[in-house]
């Protein structure tokens, strides 16, 4: 067995066997919710301490900082069993009103700043909301 099913094996027991018992088990709606509740509480503990680990092996030299990394597929830093890549993509060209106002008004056409940036903001649209369901816990 990997250290991966054993991690698995361990999270498994999680609202049986290790003293997290929902308190809603024998509620319909209240199982699940306290399932949902319970895992989002391990993900968000999980990310902490991940996050706190990465940062760890930054300050020690273990991995670079993330700045530091080139574009492309790179092994950064391993050990008897683990190895650690980076991915890292090409840069993202993104629209800049403010670029396009400075480049219309030194075009040949001399639009004034303030005309393009009205524009730009006129021409804006609604764009689909972002949606999120969270569980929490009554009386916290």
């Amino acid at each position: 067995m990997g250290y991966q099913t054993d991690i698995i094996k361990a999270l498994s027991k999680f609202g049986h066997s290790n003293g997290t018992t929902n308190p809603d088990e024998k509620h319909n709606a209240g199982r699940m919710l306290g399932e949902a509740f319970m895992w989002e509480q391990v993900a968000k503990y999980a990310e902490g301490r991940a996050d706190a680990v990465w940062a760890e092996m930054t300050v020690e030299g273990i991995v670079p900082k993330k700045e530091a990394l080139e574009d492309g597929e790179h092994e950064v830093a391993y050990s008897p069993s683990f190895v650690v890549i980076s991915k890292v993509s090409k840069p993202v060209k993104r629209f800049s009103g403010e670029e396009l106002a400075r480049m219309l008004n030194k075009s040949k056409y001399r639009v004034p700043l303030s005309t393009t940036k009205e524009m730009i903001d006129k021409a804006k649209v609604d764009s689909n909301p972002m949606r999120s369901l969270k569980v929490i816990e009554r009386g916290s």
